[in-house]
């Protein structure tokens, strides 16, 4: 009987210890677009965000893992892994559509699918100065791979 505590309080203790804290944001939408807007030339990330902190965002990091249809970086240049941080105020309670331009990451126009797979917020800075932040990646969105068909604009 020792011996069965022994090993479960741990795990009691290690369950308590990682619990996750909810998010102070919701991201209704994910998709990536590609043909040339305003603001990118190749292609981009955009992610529909609603503030759910009682202040005001000045800053977000966040990170996903980006591939082609294969499963491959092809064309991209570099690693799988995009990490942005994007300075945009967003009120309390505002929900907001937000762009990741993803030009550099594309020796060549990127192909028509994408899969995007672990996008996490990882960082949000807020106008009092405090920072919100999941190193950890509790809060994934997409965890698995999620196939995105790119619209092109």
């Amino acid at each position: 009987m020792k011996s069965v505590l022994l090993l479960v309080l741990p795990w009691l203790i290690s369950c308590e210890i990682i619990n996750v804290t909810p998010a102070p944001y919701l991201v209704t939408q994910v998709s990536v677009i590609t043909g040339g807007g305003d603001d990118y030339r190749l292609g981009a990330v955009e992610v529909i965000l609603l503030n759910r902190a009682e202040k005001e965002i000045l800053s977000l990091e966040l990170e996903f893992d980006l591939y082609d249809t294969s499963g491959l970086a092809q064309p991209r240049i570099g690693e799988n892994r995009v990490k942005a941080r994007l300075l945009e105020s967003i009120p309390s309670g505002a929900e907001i559509s937000l762009r990741i331009v993803l030009d550099s990451l594309f020796s060549l126009p990127p192909p028509d699918t994408l899969t995007l797979t672990r996008f996490c917020i990882t960082g949000i800075g807020y106008i009092d100065g405090s920072v919100w932040t999941d190193r950890l990646k509790q809060n994934l969105i997409m965890e698995d791979r999620v196939t995105v068909i790119c619209h092109r604009q």
